[in-house]
């Protein structure tokens, strides 16, 4: 008995130490767990300070704004197409509806009610003479929208209205000759022409108004409100007599059939709103246009009419 009563006393004063040594045991195993996950936190260090210098946004940025910025992202994409459609539809260069020109036969009409076909007037470059002319086709109708002109009055009270981008023949005093100037360009300095005159520019005002319209001609130009304006734009990038020679296959196949089947053949369809595809096409392969004009006139003419007779076909707009 005294042996059992000594070993279980012997065994209670060793727990004690036992447990002692299990709890230093312990400290000891979480020590080097705590220092390898440092020396593993200082070998990343360099990695992650690359990571964040070739992506520093990423690194800056909380992940709850992501989503907002996916919005914003989003937002501009649809902006951007916006733009574009809008360059497509809002015009570089047209006339406001509510002006008036004058008809071979001595008739007032709106250009809003201008055909293929009709006869008008139009002033020579110099502006010393009447120019009998004809609408070819209205390029652009637009009569429910609304958007900016530029509004010229000459000190004898007549006026112009047209958009920011088209272009009008001035006269510049400076230099004493005529140019063609968009009208967003044009200052009170310069002269309008008139027939055998050229008279001086009282005021310009912009104002929004509705209905715009873009008819062509044969000669390139139109006697609006008695002044002389030009039926081109500056979009193009190029002047208003290259434009007039890349338009040169539609004017020729309009004259040749208006000759071969009579005054009354319409050869291209009308379109009560919106933009003609033909002027939509020379738009949409202006850059390829812009280098053939580079070339001699005879190979450029004749590529670009190659191309729209293939058009033409392809759309269905002779009739």
């Amino acid at each position: 008995m005294e042996l059992q009563y000594r070993r279980l006393s012997q065994r209670q004063q060793q727990q004690p130490q036992l447990q002692r040594r299990q709890r230093q045991h312990l400290q000891r195993q979480q020590r080097q767990q705590l220092r390898r996950q440092q020396q593993r936190q200082e070998q990343q260090q360099p990695q992650r300070q690359q990571l964040r210098q070739q992506h520093p946004r990423r690194q800056q940025q909380p992940r709850q704004q992501q989503p907002r910025q996916l919005q914003q992202q989003r937002q501009r994409q649809q902006q951007q197409r916006r733009r574009q459609q809008l360059q497509r539809q809002v015009p570089n260069g047209c006339f406001y509806g509510k002006d008036k020109v004058q008809l071979i036969n001595g008739e007032t009409r709106s250009i809003e009610s201008l055909r293929m076909g009709d006869p008008v007037w139009s002033i020579s470059r110099d502006g010393n003479s009447l120019v009998e002319d004809e609408v070819i086709m209205m390029m652009h109708n637009e009569p429910n929208i609304s958007t900016l002109f530029y509004t010229f009055k000459t000190i004898d009270g007549h006026e112009v209205s047209l958009t920011d981008r088209h272009n009008i023949p001035i006269f510049d005093q400076q230099d004493n000759k005529i140019k063609i100037k968009r009208s967003s360009l044009v200052t009170r300095e310069h002269y309008l022409i008139m027939l055998n005159r050229k008279i001086k520019i009282a005021n310009i005002t912009l104002n929004n108004r509705i209905g715009y319209y873009s008819p062509l001609t044969l000669t390139g130009y139109l006697l609006v409100n008695n002044i002389s304006i030009s039926v081109f734009s500056d979009s193009y990038q190029v002047s208003s007599d290259t434009v007039q020679f890349v338009f040169l296959p539609i004017r020729l196949y309009y004259c040749l059939t208006r000759w071969i089947y009579g005054n009354n053949y319409r050869p291209f369809k009308e379109i009560k709103e919106g933009l003609h595809p033909i002027p939509q096409f020379y738009k949409d392969y202006q850059d390829k246009l812009r280098f053939l004009v580079k070339s001699p006139k005879y190979i450029c003419s004749t590529i670009i009419t190659m191309m729209l007779i293939k058009f033409i076909q392809t759309h269905a707009l002779l009739k």
